[in-house]
C-alpha cells in the first residue's frame, strides 16, 4: 500500500511516499480503508523531532481517520466490514496517512451520517483532547465563564462548541480575520483580538474582576503564564501543550484553583487501550447529528502534498483543521 512516511526527523521535505506492507488485523483490530485523515500539531512535532515521547523511525503519521472497515480481527464484536467509522489511531503505532490503517475496535465509532469522510476526519484527535479537558477534567457547567485561547484552531473551535453545549459563557482569543470570522460564525459570546486588545483587561471587564471559572491554554509558554491571573477563585486552568518550567503556580494555590494537563495519548503511552475514547466519539457523533457540534475544515490536501500541509500547520495560522484526502 502507499503511505507517507517520516524516515527521520527534519524539515517537511523529509516526508517520503513509500510502498509499505498492508497491515493485518489483530484479534480486536479493524482494518480501515482510509478515505480521509486530518493533520494535527503532533504530526509536525514528530517530523521535526519536538515530540516529547519516545518514538521509533521510520513511522507513518496521521492520527485522525475516517474510512470504511474492510477486515476485522476474529474477536471484534462491534463492527463489520462495510461500516463507515472514524477514530484517532494510536500515536505510537502506524498512522492514517496511508491507504489503510489498523485501529482497535474500542477506540472507533461509527461515522456520523451527516458528515463526509473529509469532515469526519477533522474530528477525532482534537475532539478527544477538548472533551477530556473540558468535560472529564474541568467538568464545566452551565453559567460558568470559559476562556479558550486560540479558539478558532483545531482543538479550539471544537472546545468552543463543547463549552456552549454545556451552557457556558464562552470567551475566545484569536487575531486573524479568518479566525475572528469563524468565532462569529460559532456565535461565541465574546471574541478578543489578542493583538489589538489587552486580554487581561478585557477578561476582567467581562467578569467584573473575578476572572474565569475555566481557562484553557491551547498555545503554551507565555500564554500559559499570562492565563494564571485570569483564573477565578476555585476555578480551573487547563493546558494541552505543557507547563513552562518558569511558571509561578503559587497564585493557583492561593485561589484553591485546579490545574489540568491534557495529553490524549497518555493511556496509549502507558501501554493500555484508551477504551473510553470510542465512547466519547460515539457521544460526539450524536451531538453532530443533533446539530450542536460541527467541525470546520479550512483546507484539503492530497497525500502527495503532505509536506505543504505540514508547512501550513506549523505556521499556526490555519483555522479549524487541515485534512488529507486519500480516496474519494
Amino acid at each position: 500500500m502507499k503511505a507517507m512516511t517520516i524516515p527521520q526527523t527534519g524539515e517537511p521535505s523529509v516526508l517520503t511516499l513509500a510502498d509499505v506492507e498492508q497491515p493485518t488485523p489483530g484479534d480486536h483490530d479493524l482494518l480501515i480503508e482510509v478515505h480521509a485523515a486530518a493533520l494535527n500539531p503532533v504530526d509536525t512535532k514528530l517530523r521535526s523531532g519536538k515530540f516529547r515521547a519516545p518514538v521509533t523511525f521510520p513511522l507513518i503519521p496521521g492520527f485522525d481517520v475516517s474510512g470504511r472497515v474492510v477486515a476485522i480481527g476474529n474477536q471484534v464484536t462491534r463492527f463489520r466490514p462495510g461500516d463507515a467509522v472514524f477514530a484517532s489511531p494510536s500515536l505510537f503505532k502506524p498512522g492514517a496517512h496511508a491507504e489503510y490503517v489498523l485501529v482497535h475496535e474500542d477506540i472507533a465509532a461509527r461515522k456520523p451520517e451527516s458528515l463526509s469522510h473529509i469532515e469526519a476526519a477533522a474530528v477525532p484527535l482534537a475532539l478527544l483532547t477538548a472533551w477530556e479537558l473540558l468535560y472529564d477534567m474541568a467538568d464545566i457547567q452551565g453559567g460558568q465563564t470559559v476562556l479558550i485561547h486560540a479558539a478558532a484552531g483545531g482543538v479550539g473551535h471544537l472546545a468552543v462548541q463543547l463549552a456552549q453545549a454545556r451552557g457556558g459563557i464562552v470567551i475566545g482569543t484569536a487575531s486573524s480575520e479568518d479566525s475572528l470570522a469563524l468565532l462569529e460564525e460559532l456565535r461565541i459570546d465574546h471574541a478578543t483580538n489578542y493583538k489589538t486588545e489587552d486580554v487581561h483587561d478585557r477578561i476582567m471587564s467581562i467578569t467584573d474582576g473575578r476572572g474565569c471559572d475555566a481557562v484553557f491554554d491551547l498555545v503554551g509558554a507565555e500564554v500559559f503564564k499570562s492565563s494564571i491571573p485570569l483564573v477565578a477563585t476555585r476555578g480551573h486552568l487547563g493546558t494541552i501543550v505543557g507547563i513552562p518550567a518558569d511558571a509561578d503556580l503559587n497564585p493557583l494555590f492561593l485561589k484553591s484553583a485546579s490545574l489540568h494537563a491534557e495529553f490524549m495519548g497518555a493511556t496509549a503511552m502507558a501501554g493500555r487501550i484508551p477504551t473510553h475514547q470510542g465512547g466519547i466519539l460515539k457521544q460526539a457523533a450524536a451531538m453532530i447529528e443533533a446539530g450542536t457540534l460541527k467541525p470546520h475544515v479550512s483546507k484539503i490536501f492530497p497525500l502527495e502534498d503532505l509536506a505543504a500541509a505540514h508547512e501550513l500547520q506549523a505556521t499556526g495560522t490555519a483555522t479549524g483543521k487541515l485534512v488529507v484526502q486519500i480516496r474519494e
